[in-house]
């Protein structure tokens, strides 16, 4: 073989030998990139799976419907429905269970007299509420995962007008509702919730629940 052909066929080897070494490097480095980056994807959970616990603050604002007893076929009810909102504060327990004191306030009824000699009369509705609430995370997550709530309340109406002839009690009274989580957020859920109060107050309203930073 002459000098030439074995000058040849060593730059080949030489070559050779080095591709294989690049190769051998490249998947070395791609290996340990996959290892690196493997506990990153493990330890990230999709939103609606995530969950915040501690002090939690929320706000509502819905559409009430309020029917309460006349005194007497004397008074007529001019409207029964209107606006409501309502500000609570709460604790979150775990991903499906939370307990909240919430102030509703609710639209004015007015109630209209037929007889001359009595006035007209107006009520205001306040509720000071103390309830829980669990969510069925468990069927399919936390987006669109329905939930029952239920507790304690205290109604105190105010009336302006015929004091004399119209007279309220402070009510203490079950409370007790349902809704749907219609988004889960970083820190928090967006809500529809159905409430029913003291027997003659109902409430549709949304609600924005966030957890409070610590």
């Amino acid at each position: 073989m002459s000098k030439r052909n074995k000058h040849a066929q060593s730059l080949l080897l030489v070559c050779a030998a080095s591709l294989i070494t690049s190769l051998n490097s490249s998947n070395a480095q791609a290996d340990e990139s996959q290892l690196d980056s493997s506990p990153q994807t493990a330890t990230q959970a999709p939103l609606e799976d995530q969950f915040f616990e501690g002090f939690i603050a929320d706000l509502s604002f819905g559409y009430s419907n309020l029917e309460p007893e006349a005194p007497s076929n004397i008074w007529t009810q001019n409207r029964d429905h209107g606006a409501a909102f309502a500000v609570g504060v709460g604790y979150q327990f775990t991903n499906q269970f939370s307990i909240t004191l919430r102030y509703y306030d609710f639209h004015t009824i007015n109630l209209n007299s037929s007889d001359p000699l009595y006035d007209d009369v107006s009520i205001e509705y306040r509720v000071l509420e103390l309830a829980g609430t669990y969510r069925f995370t468990q069927l399919w997550g936390s987006q669109f995962a329905p939930f029952i709530l239920g507790g304690v309340g205290y109604l105190d109406p105010k009336i302006k007008g015929d004091t004399d002839s119209v007279t309220t009690e402070e009510d203490y009274h079950l409370a007790y509702g349902a809704g749907i989580s219609l988004s889960p957020m970083k820190h928090g859920m967006f809500d529809l919730v159905w409430q029913s109060m003291a027997g003659d107050v109902d409430l549709i309203s949304l609600r924005l629940t966030e957890d409070v930073p610590n």
